[in-house]
C-alpha cells in the first residue's frame, strides 16, 4: 500500500536531500583532513575510569561483610557503570536467593565447580573476576 499525499512526499523528499547533505559533508570533511593521513578511523585513546569505580563501590558497598543488600547494590551499581550485563545481575540476584548466608564468592566458585557447559563457565568467571577485584579493593587503602 502506497500513501501519496502532498506532505508525506515532502516529508519524505526533504529527508532523502537532507541525509545526501550529511553524507556529502562528512564525505568533504573527509578529503579535507587530506589523504596523507594513515587511517580514518579515530586513534584517541582513552584511560578507563574502572579503578576508580571498583574503589568506590568497594567503600560503599563491601562485599566482604555478606549481606544480600550489600552485594545486590554493589551489583545494581556496577550495572549501572556497564562492568556487568544485565544477564551477569540476574544471575547475581539469583545466587543471593539460593542461599544468602554463603559468601558470594564461594557461592560463585561452587558454581564455577558444578557447571557444565563453556558458556557459562566463561559468564561465571568474569561475575568471579568483578567480585575479587571488589574484595581487592576493599583490602586496598584509598589513596
Amino acid at each position: 500500500m502506497e500513501i501519496n499525499t502532498g506532505s508525506i512526499l515532502s516529508y519524505q523528499k526533504n529527508q532523502n536531500m537532507a541525509g545526501t547533505v550529511a553524507q556529502n559533508g562528512a564525505l568533504k570533511a573527509i578529503e579535507a583532513d587530506g589523504a596523507d593521513r594513515p587511517s580514518l578511523q579515530n586513534d584517541d585513546v582513552s584511560i578507563s575510569n574502572r579503578r576508580d569505580i571498583y574503589n568506590w563501590v568497594a567503600a560503599n558497598f563491601p562485599i566482604t561483610d555478606q549481606q544480600p543488600a550489600t552485594i545486590s547494590r554493589a551489583s545494581q551499581t556496577l550495572y549501572d557503570y556497564q562492568i556487568l550485563s544485565f544477564t551477569d545481575l540476574s544471575t547475581i540476584n539469583q545466587m543471593i536467593s539460593q542461599d544468602p548466608e554463603e559468601p558470594m564468592i564461594r557461592r560463585i566458585e561452587n558454581s564455577l565447580k558444578t557447571s557444565q557447559s563453556y558458556q557459562e563457565q566463561q559468564h561465571l568467571s568474569r561475575i568471579h573476576q568483578v567480585f575479587e577485584t571488589l574484595a581487592a579493593a576493599e583490602d586496598r587503602p584509598v589513596s
